[in-house]
């Protein structure tokens, strides 16, 4: 029952198209049949392989189907399991329901069940290890260990609460003193020995020069470095080797982990049940607690975004543990008096804990139903993929982030779009910043054209590369520098020496309380003074700005040279609807400079403001919405020591599909420091958010010695375009703490 269940909820929520980052990666190895990073994933990859290949028509939805089937499947070995702890048969079944409903509407459980990833076949196996320990006979043992096999050969983290529950059925088949235990162990051994053949897998199509071979895994030693993630050693225990001094910040994210996979009640009654099973079943139960907690604590300390889903093995034995609930006894101090009401009222005490179970469960379903919906309808990844594709030059070369390129190559492998572009994955090496990486690989490429997904003005700018940003699409071409030609003459003139060739919005249908982009090309007629700016505005109907974005223009920028950039602006939430100019205008301090008409800011499109349907929660006096997208509820700043802690609450607006940074900036007299990162000290990035979700993130800035009086800013940028998202609940709203 609980498969089919499962089943049918992920069907109605499954992402079926081309999906961003690893997911894209795992489906063009999946339908290639390739080498995916390390540790590779062979067993993911040939079955999910199998699935990509069914004869049905839609390869996407197929290997999102893979994901479907076997998360139904786990949600069916946590039934059982739960169920195994009750007392009774009729207890411990509906027990077991309400502890596999729990994982399945799981924040995280869900959102790898409708996509193409590998996390849900490591939560099948974790509760295919914790079914097998139950059962405590010689079938038991030898499924466990072939769990367990398969578990480390599809992804080594299960290792660790594999091992802690393995010496538990060791040591509990050899208390039984059962007759063929050596048999039985034997057989055990031979079983996790031949699992481990899959590996052979990447030998063999890395010989055969598959998708993403990296071509050196002829030999024992390459092929282990491959196994086990030999590039990325320096993250595991990454908080206690190389930044201790954040070990406790992150292992106080357990509590908000556990809040954003279950809601606030559940936890309490997952840590409920297990103080039940430690009375009840001591070494079960420390099984259970050590395997928790080891996997929780390699997965806290290691540096990675996806910690959310690196965690699910131990949501796995979290929900599996509130079986137990059912053995929790209820007493009330006066029994004597209480016999009358409990005849008399019409649910056991078990049913009052089912039913709360239930509806907690439900609670969770409503809230997140809504925004999976919105994620399975969501077409954005595939559209901006496919016009970057279709719009880039032939036999061009793109420069991408992961989240950009692996999209951009699924739709060339399984779609056949555009085999002459070549897409290239700028990864992150070294000490260098990221954005000089960016510029110089771009600079090295001798491509007949080249597009960039990133774009850093200044270290563009310092590899003498010019960018064009692509209308409507998340590009920029880029040339090398000067840039003279334009395309069309010129619109506007300010001040006889800037010339403004183009102000083009992305749409002309522009949401209250939502953003657009503007792509803005000018030329420097004459020479240009330090502190000129052009400034790209919305207003109101009676004067007053309602958004803009001042754009400093480059001092250096010689006569005749063109650039370009592209600019978001903000749309506030109390714009009237209807048709709205946009204007742009240029000054310099308090100047502001003419056209030959004597025009100062001059209307160059009309946009058309619309209601913003997908915009959850009212406006609140004293909040900052960063467009549609979040909103700060509060920010609050204290001293450690030498170091200044600054902890930002959120709120998720609508499901979030972009990777946003979050920029704290620390002001004092004489004094400034910024911290950027990835929210939740890099735990839970925005691409996990829900809408409605609450999140803290805190922020940890070095004073070095300052003692003087602090200020703050707080500003969001697209962690691959490097745009700001802009404020649209007040008139010039900078966010100050």
């Amino acid at each position: 029952m609980l498969f089919v269940v499962g089943l049918g909820l992920y069907l109605v929520t499954l992402q079926t198209d081309v999906q961003a980052a690893d997911s894209g990666e795992f489906q063009v190895v999946a339908w290639m049949f390739g080498i995916a990073h390390p540790p590779g994933y062979p067993l993911f990859t040939m079955l999910s392989g199998l699935f990509a290949h069914l004869p049905f028509g839609n390869p996407y939805a197929q290997m999102s189907l893979f994901s479907a089937l076997v998360s139904a499947a786990t949600l069916g070995l946590v039934a059982a399991s739960a169920s195994s702890l009750a007392q009774t048969t009729y207890r411990s079944r509906w027990m077991g329901v309400a502890a596999a409903l729990v994982l399945a509407t799981s924040t995280t459980f869900w959102a790898q069940a409708v996509t193409v990833n590998i996390r849900s076949l490591t939560s099948f196996f974790m509760a295919l290890m914790l079914w097998a320990m139950l059962q405590n006979s010689r079938a038991g043992v030898l499924v466990f260990f072939t769990a367990f096999g398969l578990g480390v050969g599809h992804h080594l983290s299960l290792l660790f609460p594999g091992a802690v529950c393995a010496v538990y059925v060791l040591a509990n088949w050899a208390r039984q003193g059962a007759a063929g235990r050596v048999r039985t162990l034997v057989a055990a051994a031979a079983l996790l020995a031949a699992s481990q053949l899959v590996w052979l897998y990447l030998p063999i199509r890395d010989a055969a020069n598959a998708r993403f071979a990296p071509g050196n895994l002829n030999t024992l030693a390459n092929l282990l470095y491959h196994i086990r993630g030999g590039g990325f050693e320096g993250d595991m225990l990454y908080f206690v080797l190389k930044e201790p001094q954040l070990l406790w910040d992150r292992l106080a994210l357990l509590p908000q982990l556990l809040t954003f996979q279950f809601g606030p009640v559940l936890p309490w009654l997952m840590a409920l049940a297990m103080a039940v099973m430690l009375v009840r079943r001591t070494a079960l139960a420390f099984t259970l607690l050590m395997a928790f907690a080891l996997h929780l604590f390699i997965t806290l300390t290691y540096r990675a975004p996806q910690t959310v889903e690196y965690a699910l093995p131990a949501w796995v034995i979290a929900c599996v543990a509130v079986g137990e609930i059912t053995n929790l006894k209820l007493k009330m101090k006066n029994e004597k008096l209480a016999r009358p009401l409990i005849r008399n009222f019409p649910f056991s005490i078990f049913h009052f804990k089912f039913l709360l179970l239930l509806a907690l469960v439900g609670l969770n379903l409503s809230q997140r139903l809504p925004s999976f919906v919105a994620l399975a309808r969501d077409t954005r990844v595939r559209e901006d993929a496919q016009r970057t594709l279709e719009n880039a030059a032939p036999n061009s070369h793109i420069f991408a982030q992961w989240h950009q390129a692996t999209p951009m190559w699924a739709l060339q492998s399984i779609d056949g779009l555009r085999p002459d572009v070549t897409v290239e994955y700028v990864d992150p090496r070294g000490g260098e910043a990221y954005a000089s990486q960016f510029a110089r690989r771009v600079a090295q490429s001798t491509a007949p054209a080249r597009y960039t997904t990133s774009h850093d003005a200044a270290a563009f700018a310092a590899a003498n590369l010019c960018a064009m940003p692509q209308q409507a699409i998340p590009a920029w071409e880029v040339f090398a520098c000067p840039l003279t030609s334009a395309k069309s003459p010129a619109l506007l003139l300010f001040d006889g020496r800037i010339e403004i060739f183009s102000v083009k919005p992305d749409h002309e249908a522009i949401q209250q309380g939502g953003r657009f982009d503007v792509i803005v090309i000018w030329r420097a007629a004459a020479g240009l003074v330090d502190g000129d700016s052009l400034s790209v505005r919305l207003m109101y109907p009676d004067g007053r700005l309602a958004s803009n974005f001042d754009l400093r223009l480059d001092p250096q920028q010689q006569p005749g040279q063109v650039q370009a950039r592209r600019v978001s602006l903000g749309v506030p939430l109390d714009l009237p609807l209807g048709p709205r100019p946009l204007l742009i205008g240029a000054y310099r301090g308090g100047q502001i400079f003419k056209t030959p008409s004597n025009g100062d800011f001059v209307p160059v499109e009309s946009l058309h403001v619309q209601p913003n349907l997908s915009v959850i929660a009212p406006p609140s006096p004293g909040i900052v919405r960063f467009a549609d997208q979040m909103q700060l509820m509060q920010a609050k700043i204290e001293r450690r020591d030498d170091v200044a802690i600054v902890d930002l609450d959120w709120l998720a607006l609508q499901p979030l599909s972009a990777d946003y940074i979050v920029s704290v900036r620390l002001e004092g007299e004489g004094f400034f420091k910024s911290h950027d990162g990835v929210p939740a000290l890099g735990a839970i990035p925005t691409l996990k958010w829900l809408g409605g979700v609450s999140i803290r993130d805190r922020h940890l800035i070095p004073l070095g010695g300052y003692r003087g009086p602090l200020r703050g800013r707080v500003i969001v940028y697209d962690a691959a375009t490097g745009l700001p998202v802009p404020k649209v609940t007040g008139d010039g709203l900078n966010v100050e703490f």
